[in-house]
């Protein structure tokens, strides 16, 4: 009777794996100094987001989506003169991308960031730019 037991587990231990929907992220980004890439600034359109979608991995964060959008120095006078980052983050203190204990907009004499994230399940939720960083927002 234990001989079938362990293999019975086991076989449902590997179905219950193909039943676990892993999180994807729009991922991409833009720098306007070393590699400027229009499809990551601003809002992308649902027809962009499909070829940005990358599939969320533990190791380095699966919980949330985020787009973080930086002007160095503060002022950045368009969209594309901004830095944006899109991916797969793990809500935590001190994270660079999805802090918990940062409010989402930051503005010093050096920089000014503004992050979102988005938990939902819903493939590429992070398709917005976050509220006041981008001309349409």
């Amino acid at each position: 009777m234990k001989r079938h037991a362990i293999p019975g587990l086991i076989f449902g231990f590997i179905i219950n794996l193909n039943l676990v929907d892993a999180r994807f992220c729009v991922a991409c980004t833009s720098d306007p100094e070393t590699a400027p890439n229009e499809v990551c600034v601003g809002e992308i359109s649902p027809e962009n987001a499909t070829d940005l979608l990358m599939e969320c991995n533990p190791e380095y964060g699966d919980q949330a989506c985020y787009t973080m959008v930086t002007s160095e120095p503060p002022g950045a006078p368009t969209d594309m003169d901004k830095k944006w980052n899109r991916g797969c983050c793990d809500p935590k203190k001190d994270s660079s991308v999805c802090p918990t204990n940062h409010p989402n907009h930051v503005s010093n004499d050096w920089y000014e960031i503004w992050r979102s994230r988005c938990i939902v399940e819903e493939d590429g939720c992070n398709t917005d730019a976050p509220r006041g960083s981008s001309g349409s927002g």
